[in-house]
């Protein structure tokens, strides 16, 4: 069900390293609890592209432990101010007490809502947006997506490829029908927009870079 093989996966895992020992102990309280947070190839893309987008304003849709938004802090190296949004009460909290243990509770900002109810609130634009929440609700929030995304700014969104269901019938079972329906109509639906440049990777469990077409002055 991988969407790469395992030797493959596991070379580019020897290449992640994590320095910051908060981020190592909650990546290995999630791992021990099957808490999700990204894998080690989408770690690297997600830090590397902090790294040279140097975001001023971060968006996170999908906080769950508080992970990425520290990887992203840390790697934009210029004391952004991030907002993220987690539905879970229990997942929030555990993030809020993370944050604060790294000291940034006046940069990250933890949203506990449904992204269909946080995401219609915000305001401004945003230089880099992360999406990792319900694989299946992905289309539902690229209005307020695009909307919030500066023109020069980058949507990244992980787990686009669902362990290559979306890109293979075969693969899915019944109860995940609906959700990888919802994903390929995501990615058409960013495929097809006029005012989008996109790029879909085969990292980690696919990860889908996009940004706002550039207009000629």
């Amino acid at each position: 069900m991988n969407i790469t093989y395992d030797y493959i996966d596991g070379y580019i895992s020897s290449l992640y390293s994590e320095e910051n020992p908060l981020i190592n102990e909650i990546i290995k309280f999630a791992r021990e609890r099957h808490i999700p947070v990204v894998c080690d190839a989408a770690a690297l893309l997600l830090r590397f592209l902090c790294a040279r987008e140097r975001p001023e304003k971060i968006l996170e849709v999908g906080t769950a432990v508080g992970c990425s938004a520290l990887m992203m802090y840390y790697a934009s190296g210029c004391d952004p101010k991030i907002v993220t949004v987690e539905r879970n009460e229990d997942m929030a909290d555990i993030a809020k007490k993370n944050i604060a243990r790294a000291g940034l509770e006046n940069r990250i900002e933890v949203i506990t809502a449904d992204a269909h109810e946080a995401l219609p609130m915000q305001t401004g634009e945003f230089d880099f947006i992360f999406m990792d929440a319900a694989k299946g609700q992905y289309l539902s929030f690229l209005p307020d997506l695009k909307r919030l995304l500066s023109p020069s700014g980058l949507l990244l969104c992980d787990n686009v490829l669902i362990r290559g269901m979306v890109a293979n019938d075969a693969l899915v079972p019944h109860r995940h029908k609906t959700m990888t329906v919802n994903m390929r109509a995501f990615i058409d639906a960013i495929k097809n927009d006029p005012t989008l440049d996109f790029a879909l990777l085969s990292v980690g469990d696919g990860m889908l870079l996009c940004q706002k077409k550039r207009c000629d002055i």
